[in-house]
């Protein structure tokens, strides 16, 4: 299984070094993202594993950049978020260096020299808490599920991400598409997601529906280009 349609990524080269007087070392490499990340269009999960490598002549890892579309374990988008390498080299004798680096890849960066990275302290992530709804529509105050229900396309727009709807357990198929869960509304009305998984993308949905009382959301089948991103998302219909 591969990164998610859309993931931008990044060549982290791990260069070729030398001791001072100009014998080859080789490498041993380790790399660890500081936080689990879940790209939220298809709503794959990114686990913290560490990737290991080794080698004399330079090591390489395919690492995702710091964009737009991560989400943290809570459902809150995530930016800034970063990578911590640990490297031994060892020389023809035996003896070694370690070094740790802790490096961010930023967005637009589609090849990197960890070795060349300037050691420093990278920032924290910027995490952003979902708003809370205190209007809607022009109304303001604590509002009632008629009050809700009256603003125009309230539920439509909460039907287009149907992901933070989700509650309890979520099936997914062997590409990690998520396929059916329950649902609870913010006006308390429970419902059910369906998903109908990308027949050429591993991991992707291609359309759904989300049930709310006798009413059916269906965003229709998405069109996708030849690297799986959308290029035609149809409107969400009700009925």
């Amino acid at each position: 299984m591969s990164l998610p349609a859309g993931v931008a990524t990044c060549t982290v080269r791990i260069g070729s070094a030398t001791t001072f007087t100009g014998d080859v070392v080789s490498i041993r490499a380790t790399v660890e993202p500081s936080h689990n990340v879940v790209w939220a269009e298809t709503m794959q999960a990114l686990a913290r594993i560490p990737a290991e490598s080794s080698g004399d002549v330079g090591l390489t890892f395919t690492l995702p950049q710091d964009q737009d579309g991560f989400i943290d374990s809570g459902g809150n988008p995530i930016r800034g978020w970063s990578y911590t390498g640990r490297f031994e080299l060892v020389g023809a004798d035996g003896k070694s260096q370690h070094l740790r680096k802790r490096f961010t890849i930023p967005e637009g960066t589609a090849d990197m020299d960890v070795l060349a990275v300037i050691d420093g302290t990278s920032a924290d992530p910027v995490i952003t808490p979902a708003a809370v709804v205190t209007s809607l529509d022009g109304l303001t105050g604590a509002l009632t599920a008629d009050q809700i229900s009256e603003a125009q396309g309230a539920y439509l727009s909460w039907a287009a991400d149907p992901s933070k709807l989700w509650t309890g357990t979520v099936t997914r198929d062997a590409g990690g598409a998520a396929t059916a869960a329950a649902i609870l509304w913010p006006d308390g009305i429970t419902g059910t997601y369906t998903g109908t998984a990308s027949a050429t993308f591993a991991g992707a949905v291609d359309s759904y529906t989300l049930t709310h009382g006798t009413t059916t959301y269906t965003q229709p089948a998405v069109t996708r280009d030849a690297n799986g991103n959308i290029t035609n998302r149809p409107a969400i219909t009700a009925a």
